[in-house]
């Protein structure tokens, strides 16, 4: 979703009661047929995000919760989800975040199976990392498991606390 700016604190705080501890964005007014108070507000995206309806704008719910709790508009920064659950609100789970930063916590596995291992047409494999909008090259492998442990290795120094291990 392209980046709108958020509207004025006010008016968000007369439409939304937001629990720090779980997560819930609650509605303080009824809305025509859609809503009453006391409701979860919004909706979930096919991208597994909050959606709410403001003035008859889509905007993401953490980016509301942000401007509710911090009193500031998130701009063209993200708001992440630090476990990398889209539907975990609670603010102790949430963390301001550039683009680059925000997408190490994506699966990112492709048809090898590992994030960042790319297999060339003679058999080798290839890690590499992107950090800071410029891609990085650490290596070329004679099987996947080298590779995948050389990204996982570099993710560990360029990544640190954006890494969310995944299962």
């Amino acid at each position: 979703m392209r980046y709108r700016p958020l509207p004025p604190l006010k008016l968000l705080k007369s439409l939304f009661d937001y629990d720090l501890m779980t997560g819930e964005l609650r509605w303080k007014i009824n809305r025509r047929g859609t809503a009453k108070a006391g409701d979860i507000a919004g909706t979930i995206s096919v991208f597994g995000y909050r959606i709410v309806m403001i003035l008859d704008h889509p905007y993401r719910a953490v980016r509301v919760i942000w401007k509710l709790v911090t009193g500031c508009d998130p701009k063209t920064k993200e708001v992440d989800h630090k476990n990398g659950n889209r539907s975990d609100d609670r603010w102790m789970n949430l963390r301001l975040a550039e683009r680059w930063q925000q997408t190490v916590n994506a699966s990112g596995k492709n048809q090898t199976g590992h994030r960042g291992v790319v297999q060339r047409a003679n058999g080798k494999f290839v890690a590499c990392i992107r950090f800071d909008g410029k891609s990085i090259r650490l290596g070329t492998f004679d099987n996947v498991e080298q590779a995948s442990r050389a990204y996982r290795s570099a993710s560990k120094q360029f990544h640190k606390e954006w890494r969310t291990e995944r299962r």
